[in-house]
């Protein structure tokens, strides 16, 4: 199994990283050139209730660190309380179309639509609405706490991590 072009996207900077950051950094390992999407930008004023605007800048950079690739950040619109909402609607498809037809990507990995996070989902059905008219592999990831009751994640492709599992944060 081997790829040249890739395309990982998350909902939130960290999601990538723990999704599927092993089998990416082996696909590098073997010359794959990697892009990461964000698609809730968490540059907004208030981005999120559990940690400052300094941790999670301090996290996504030492993802782009680790993975070697600047993340492309979608912008959102911003609710009263400053923070981003992330929404599966004909702009942000129209911003996934763009970062999709850019590039000639043979591989796409995004969350599973049965994630229980409102922006993990969201950005599945955002993905899946821009690859309408993609022929390239497409894998769903999972990663937790927001998994735990996913039923609609069958996994039926199984990549070796061991000898990255331990550069995966």
């Amino acid at each position: 199994m081997s790829f040249k072009r890739i395309l990982a996207v998350g909902a939130h900077p960290d999601d990538v990283e723990l999704g599927c950051s092993g089998t990416l950094l082996r696909f590098m390992q073997q010359g794959a050139e990697v892009d990461i999407v964000v698609c809730r930008d968490d540059n907004a004023p208030r981005p999120s209730v559990r940690r400052d605007r300094e941790t999670m800048q301090n996290e996504y950079r030492s993802a782009e660190k680790l993975l070697g690739s600047k993340f492309i950040m979608l912008s959102n619109r911003i609710d009263n309380n400053g923070r981003p909402i992330l929404e599966r609607n004909s702009d942000t498809v129209q911003k996934m179309d763009s970062i999709v037809q850019a590039k000639s990507y043979d591989l796409v990995i995004t969350h599973s639509p049965g994630d229980h996070h409102q922006d993990h989902e969201n950005t599945y059905h955002i993905v899946n609405s821009a690859l309408r008219r993609y022929q390239g592999e497409f894998w769903l990831m999972e990663g937790g706490p927001y998994s735990n009751k996913n039923q609609l994640f069958r996994p039926n492709i199984f990549v070796d991590i061991s000898d990255y599992i331990d550069k995966k944060n």
